[in-house]
């Protein structure tokens, strides 16, 4: 016998929150700096954005890495972070 209230649940999408650190040198922003970490993570996140990987087996689009948000220890608009 089938009960009319049962109900087919496919799984939902899970979610993953990663929080890093990265280290660089602190200095005026008019002065090069190798060691600025905004700049060195630009490289990793462009690497990573939107990367899929996954599959929703034709029902959910493929997982994809979507970046949600960079926070600096800046307090200035004109200061590398160290």
């Amino acid at each position: 016998a089938v009960d009319m209230l049962d109900t087919v649940k496919i799984g939902g999408r899970g979610s993953m929150t990663v929080r890093m650190t990265v280290f660089g040198k602190q200095g005026h922003a008019a002065f090069s700096n190798d060691a600025n970490p905004v700049r060195m993570t630009s490289g990793f996140i462009d690497r990573i954005a939107g990367t899929k990987f996954g599959d929703g087996g034709g029902v959910w689009p493929d997982s994809t890495i979507e970046l949600t948000g960079l926070t600096t220890s800046t307090t200035t608009s004109n200061l590398v972070p160290g």
